[in-house]
């Protein structure tokens, strides 16, 4: 068994890396629920990816079931019944929660279609994805929160370790 290059992380820093639920909360159409499945293959490995969501299941079952897991984000997609479609990313288990609405929107299916030579993605989804939080230098306190909340859902990285291939 390789033990240098295969090398589990202690349980000190599989606590330090963020995880997320992505769920649907409501009554949400065919194309929400692809993109809910979409956000999550991007979000793996820190995310359920086969997270069953019931009508009966309440918000509050969610945060009850996310301590013992070590769940730190919610991300939350819901419909009105006008058709606005909406997305809650929420710090468990106090807050903040950031409420965007979706205007326009891309389904993995569609970038895929529209490219002539489509990358084939065998391990894409084994890594954290890489976020650059550039350009949210605003004094405000309203977009230092955005930029907190953003950088905390993902697993932040240590630049002497990172192998660049």
């Amino acid at each position: 068994k390789k033990k240098r290059t295969h090398k589990k992380p202690n349980e000190e820093e599989l606590s330090k890396i963020p995880k997320t639920f992505v769920l649907r909360k409501g009554e949400t159409g065919r194309l929400i629920k692809t993109l809910v499945s979409d956000i999550r293959k991007v979000m793996l490995p820190n995310t359920a990816e086969r997270l069953k969501e019931r009508k009966q299941n309440k918000l509050k079952d969610f945060v009850h079931i996310s301590g013992p897991l070590g769940i730190s984000h919610f991300m939350i997609f819901s419909s009105t019944t006008q058709g606005t479609n909406y997305f809650r990313v929420a710090k468990v288990p106090q807050g903040p929660t950031l409420t965007y609405r979706i205007e326009k929107y891309s389904l993995m299916k569609d970038i895929v279609n529209s490219q002539q030579r489509p990358p084939s993605i065998t391990n894409g989804y084994n890594f954290a994805p890489l976020v650059v939080m550039n350009g949210f230098s605003s004094q405000s306190t309203h977009m230092k929160l955005v930029t907190s909340i953003w950088q905390s859902i993902f697993p932040s990285i240590n630049v002497q370790k990172t192998k660049v291939k």
